[in-house]
Protein backbone atom coordinates (compact mmCIF):
# COMPACT_ATOMS: atom_id res chain seq x y z
CA UNK A 1 0.00 0.00 0.00
CA UNK A 2 1.01 3.77 -0.40
CA UNK A 3 -0.86 6.56 0.62
CA UNK A 4 -0.23 10.21 -0.20
CA UNK A 5 -1.20 12.93 2.40
CA UNK A 6 -0.94 16.14 2.38
CA UNK A 7 -1.82 18.45 5.34
CA UNK A 8 -3.60 21.18 6.21
CA UNK A 9 -1.70 24.23 6.73
CA UNK A 10 -1.13 25.38 10.25
CA UNK A 11 -1.84 21.20 10.83
CA UNK A 12 1.20 19.76 9.91
CA UNK A 13 2.52 19.02 13.22
CA UNK A 14 -1.02 17.57 14.53
CA UNK A 15 -1.10 15.10 10.99
CA UNK A 16 2.47 13.88 11.80
CA UNK A 17 1.78 13.20 15.33
CA UNK A 18 -1.26 10.38 14.00
CA UNK A 19 0.90 9.11 11.32
CA UNK A 20 3.02 8.34 13.94
CA UNK A 21 0.52 6.77 16.17
CA UNK A 22 -0.87 5.10 13.22
CA UNK A 23 2.44 3.74 12.38
CA UNK A 24 3.43 2.22 15.82
CA UNK A 25 -0.06 0.41 15.59
CA UNK A 26 0.43 -1.18 12.78
CA UNK A 27 3.67 -2.38 13.09
CA UNK A 28 2.31 -4.12 16.07
CA UNK A 29 0.41 -6.46 13.61
CA UNK A 30 1.88 -9.84 12.28
CA UNK A 31 0.78 -9.30 9.14
CA UNK A 32 3.13 -5.90 8.59
CA UNK A 33 6.47 -6.98 7.16
CA UNK A 34 7.72 -3.39 7.03
CA UNK A 35 5.45 -0.15 7.19
CA UNK A 36 7.30 3.29 6.77
CA UNK A 37 5.92 6.92 7.16
CA UNK A 38 7.89 9.39 4.80
CA UNK A 39 7.88 13.06 4.89
CA UNK A 40 9.27 15.46 1.92
CA UNK A 41 11.99 17.03 2.55
CA UNK A 42 10.83 20.06 0.54
CA UNK A 43 7.14 20.85 1.52
CA UNK A 44 6.18 20.03 5.26
CA UNK A 45 3.28 18.38 5.91
CA UNK A 46 2.92 16.17 2.63
CA UNK A 47 3.80 12.61 3.76
CA UNK A 48 4.18 8.97 1.76
CA UNK A 49 2.81 6.29 4.02
CA UNK A 50 4.42 2.65 2.69
CA UNK A 51 3.58 -0.77 4.02
CA UNK A 52 4.20 -4.37 2.89
CA UNK A 53 1.53 -6.90 4.24
CA UNK A 54 1.70 -10.86 4.62
CA UNK A 55 -1.40 -10.66 2.08
CA UNK A 56 -4.23 -8.84 0.65
CA UNK A 57 -6.52 -10.37 3.36
CA UNK A 58 -4.63 -9.48 6.29
CA UNK A 59 -4.83 -5.81 5.19
CA UNK A 60 -8.58 -5.92 4.42
CA UNK A 61 -8.96 -7.13 7.66
CA UNK A 62 -6.35 -4.20 8.90
CA UNK A 63 -8.70 -1.67 7.25
CA UNK A 64 -11.47 -2.87 9.97
CA UNK A 65 -9.68 -2.41 12.80
CA UNK A 66 -10.27 0.77 15.52
CA UNK A 67 -6.97 2.33 15.30
CA UNK A 68 -7.46 2.39 11.32
CA UNK A 69 -10.94 3.66 11.72
CA UNK A 70 -9.94 6.60 14.11
CA UNK A 71 -7.34 7.63 11.63
CA UNK A 72 -8.98 7.34 8.81
CA UNK A 73 -12.01 10.02 10.56
CA UNK A 74 -9.53 12.36 11.08
CA UNK A 75 -8.44 12.86 7.36
CA UNK A 76 -10.78 15.17 6.84
CA UNK A 77 -10.09 17.57 9.64
CA UNK A 78 -6.10 17.33 8.94
CA UNK A 79 -5.36 16.60 5.08
CA UNK A 80 -6.45 18.02 1.83
CA UNK A 81 -6.10 14.31 0.39
CA UNK A 82 -8.86 11.67 0.02
CA UNK A 83 -9.29 8.36 -0.60
CA UNK A 84 -8.28 8.47 -4.02
CA UNK A 85 -4.61 8.92 -2.51
CA UNK A 86 -4.18 5.31 -1.45
CA UNK A 87 -2.81 2.66 -3.99
CA UNK A 88 -2.91 -0.87 -3.42
CA UNK A 89 -0.74 -3.01 -5.34
CA UNK A 90 0.48 -6.38 -5.56
CA UNK A 91 4.36 -7.00 -6.35
CA UNK A 92 5.35 -8.01 -10.00
CA UNK A 93 6.75 -11.62 -9.73
CA UNK A 94 10.01 -11.10 -10.59
CA UNK A 95 12.61 -14.39 -10.55
CA UNK A 96 16.27 -13.47 -9.68
CA UNK A 97 17.73 -16.50 -11.45
CA UNK A 98 16.69 -15.91 -14.76
CA UNK A 99 17.65 -13.00 -17.06
CA UNK A 100 15.19 -10.96 -19.17
CA UNK A 101 14.99 -11.94 -22.78
CA UNK A 102 13.97 -8.82 -24.50
CA UNK A 103 11.69 -8.94 -27.93
CA UNK A 104 13.84 -9.05 -31.23
CA UNK A 105 14.80 -5.57 -31.94
CA UNK A 106 13.92 -4.25 -28.59
CA UNK A 107 17.37 -3.16 -26.62
CA UNK A 108 16.99 -3.77 -23.25
CA UNK A 109 17.33 -0.82 -20.79
CA UNK A 110 20.89 1.03 -20.05
CA UNK A 111 22.29 0.50 -17.04
CA UNK A 112 23.37 3.53 -15.11
CA UNK A 113 25.24 4.04 -12.12
CA UNK A 114 23.61 4.45 -8.76
CA UNK A 115 21.94 7.81 -8.39
CA UNK A 116 19.44 9.29 -6.04
CA UNK A 117 15.88 10.20 -7.23
CA UNK A 118 16.20 13.51 -8.98
CA UNK A 119 19.50 13.78 -9.69
CA UNK A 120 19.79 13.31 -13.03
CA UNK A 121 18.66 9.61 -13.68
CA UNK A 122 16.97 10.38 -16.98
CA UNK A 123 13.99 9.02 -15.87
CA UNK A 124 11.28 11.82 -15.68
CA UNK A 125 9.17 9.56 -13.50
CA UNK A 126 11.97 10.05 -11.03
CA UNK A 127 12.72 13.56 -11.64
CA UNK A 128 12.58 15.77 -9.01
CA UNK A 129 11.90 19.62 -10.03
CA UNK A 130 12.71 21.62 -6.55
CA UNK A 131 10.49 24.50 -7.77
CA UNK A 132 7.55 22.53 -8.67
CA UNK A 133 4.36 23.05 -6.56
CA UNK A 134 2.94 19.66 -5.40
CA UNK A 135 -0.43 20.76 -4.12
CA UNK A 136 -3.04 23.54 -4.20
CA UNK A 137 -1.55 24.39 -0.70
CA UNK A 138 1.86 25.04 -2.48
CA UNK A 139 0.43 27.10 -5.13
CA UNK A 140 -1.99 29.73 -2.79
CA UNK A 141 -4.94 28.13 -3.07
CA UNK A 142 -7.32 27.43 -0.37
CA UNK A 143 -7.58 23.94 0.91
CA UNK A 144 -10.32 21.51 -0.64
Amino acid sequence: MIAVLDARCGLEDSFRARIVELVREVRREPSCITFTAYEARDVPGLFHLYEVCTDAAAFDTRLRTEYVHRFISAIPALGTSGPGTLAQLDELPIDRRQSIDPSPGVQPPRQESAKAPGSGSGNPAYRHEPNAPTSSRHQGKPPS
